[in-house]
């Protein structure tokens, strides 16, 4: 008997045997004889067997690429060439599908077969002539154990005698932290003036990988407009209302000299259907509840009654619900009811000129009395920063001619705070002190039921309503310094800096300067922040993300470039901006 080891041509190692035995064995041995030699050849494989030992480490190594054909920088490649790309490992075919691009596009779908780790790539139509190349496989690709690539692989070649060198670097953001898996898109617009990523696909692709980088290399000299999207089914192609978009702040000069300050983009969910009136109800022959297709800009909408002569009414924004629209009336309304809505809005701007709705109003009368539906602090709040802003939100609108004076912060060891009292809806009240509060302090809000009435003049249930919350020790607080530099000649427009946690949206703290110039975010907590920085040149108090077509370029931002560490009782300064 002989046994044979050997590998097979995938690789990976086998166990193989082939026995001989003489013709002249039989009827010589016993029966014992054969069991025996059966026993030691199960031995044998039992031996021989290979793997990976139980319990051993979880393989946590992302895939890499080997070895590529051609090779990175290879000029004079034939035109009818197979691009060959080798992995240190297996990797998930599917990944693979959506993670490869090639830029400039070819003319169709590329063609993608496999044999082991290698992936042989074919061009439909063949390569152009005189062409710099980059074939991109992206962060998505995984091997069989879900580990993903840790960035973008570029391989670039040329069917000429030189390649392209332009770059273009940039971050993605979604809500203010890293967007791996995004793709970056790069339009040369000298080839299409306007480009539309919802009809147009880019010359130059890729993916971002993890912190949200990306970068296009060997992109040859000319003028560029970058949109990066999440496309989700793969096809290239903005799919507007079901995929974020970035838009860039400004088109990119690439010079054969030129470095480029590193882009950023945050994705957004851009909407672009016009909002519509849904229905209409009346839970009493007061109130009105309209109810909208999306959430409503509050500001540019305006209501006009079919009614002659004309009650008086409330109209607002419902901010708890905010595709709802509240209506109140200080009088009953008429049984049938046609309500118009004008410049009606959502926070992209699309506006529908004029909507209508027709509807019945209760017969019932109002009896609902009104109530505190949110409070921000919440009651019981700890470690409250000490210029906070009360926010009191009600169950519905409040006749605030009545309820002044109905609402007071209390210090337990000062007494009452001077605050500013605004309404910012009939059903939204905000309490500004006008000075910071003092730390570690137990504070009392006061809400005189019997002045909270409604439009019909019912009151809160309760007499006294009390919520209570503690300031922070400012010996636990720090404060983040630094400087805002604009690159921008006369750029106009206040001037947002911004710290927030690593992994939340909403900032820790917020300062707004009229320009470019030094700045301080005080009242901190000590751990470690990331720094944003925003022009607002459109005026609006936010930031606004641009529009991909008609281009609209966002309001130019910038990220320090690295995460802050702020320490408590210590001024950390020395952070930075310029923006681009």
């Amino acid at each position: 008997m002989s046994v044979i080891l050997g590998t097979s041509h995938s690789g990976a190692e086998q166990v193989w045997a082939r026995k001989t035995i003489g013709s002249d064995w039989e009827g010589r041995g016993s029966d014992l004889a054969l069991s025996l030699r059966l026993v030691l050849l199960l031995l044998f494989f039992a031996c021989a067997r290979q793997g990976f030992p139980p319990g051993g480490p979880v393989d946590r190594q992302p895939p890499r690429v080997l070895r590529t054909w051609p090779e990175p920088g290879a000029t004079q490649v034939p035109l009818d060439a197979e691009i060959v790309v080798e992995f240190s490992e297996k990797v998930l075919r599917g990944s693979v599908e959506d993670a490869v691009f090639l830029s400039p596009a070819p003319e169709g779908p590329l063609r993608l077969r496999w044999k082991g780790r290698r992936l042989h790539i074919r061009v439909p139509g063949g390569l152009r002539p005189e062409r710099t190349y980059v074939l991109t496989l992206g962060a998505g690709i995984r091997d069989l154990r879900n580990n993903p690539m840790r960035s973008s692989y570029a391989l670039a070649f040329s069917t000429g005698q030189q390649i392209d060198r332009g770059r273009v670097e940039g971050v993605v953001l979604r809500q203010w932290n890293p967007a791996p898996g995004v793709l970056a898109a790069a339009y040369d617009v000298a080839e299409v003036s306007q480009p539309d990523p919802r009809k147009n696909r880019a010359m130059y692709f890729t993916q971002t990988g993890e912190g949200g980088l990306f970068r296009l290399d060997y992109l040859k000299c000319s003028v560029y407009r970058v949109f990066v999207w999440e496309d989700r089914n793969a096809n290239r192609l903005w799919d507007c209302g079901e995929e974020a978009i970035g838009i860039g702040s400004r088109e990119v000069v690439v010079t054969p000299d030129s470095v480029l300050p590193r882009l950023l983009f945050q994705l957004v969910p851009l909407d672009t259907l016009a909002p519509r009136l849904l229905d209409a109800r009346s839970p009493d022959r007061r109130h009105v509840v309209i109810r909208s297709s999306e959430r409503m800009d509050s500001v540019r909408s305006r209501l006009k009654f079919g009614l002659r002569p004309a009650v008086p009414i409330l109209f607002y924004r419902d901010d708890l619900f905010g595709d709802r629209l509240q209506v109140a009336s200080f009088a009953d309304l008429p049984r049938e009811l046609r309500l118009r809505v004008e410049g009606l809005a959502d926070r992209w701007g699309n506006t529908t000129a004029s909507d209508s709705l027709a509807l019945t109003v209760s017969a019932m009368p109002d009896t609902s009395r009104p109530r505190l539906a949110k409070a921000a602090p919440q009651d019981s709040a700890r470690r409250v920063r000490p210029d906070t802003p009360i926010d009191l939100w009600f169950s519905e609108a409040i006749d605030t001619a009545a309820a002044d004076g109905a609402v007071e912060l209390v210090g337990l060891q000062q007494g009452s705070v001077p605050c500013v009292r605004m309404w910012l809806t009939p059903a939204h009240l905000r309490l500004t002190p006008l000075a910071p509060l003092p730390g570690s302090a137990e504070y009392v809000i006061r809400l005189q039921g019997p002045q909270l009435r409604d439009v019909s003049g019912n009151a809160f249930s309760d007499t006294l309503v009390t919520l209570r919350f503690w300031t922070l020790n400012p010996d636990t607080l720090t404060e983040i310094c630094g400087s805002v530099l604009d690159a921008k000649p006369g750029a106009e427009g206040p001037v947002h800096i911004l710290a927030l946690r690593p992994g939340e949206a909403n900032p820790a703290a917020e300062i707004i300067l009229p320009g470019e110039g030094p700045y301080c975010l005080t009242g901190l907590l000590p751990g470690r922040y990331v720094l944003l920085a925003f022009r607002d040149e459109d005026g609006d108090g936010t930031w606004s993300p641009g529009w991909p077509w008609p281009f609209r370029p966002a309001e130019r931002c910038a990220v320090y470039a690295d995460t802050v560490r702020a320490r408590a009782r210590w001024i950390n300064e020395g952070n930075d901006f310029r923006l681009p």
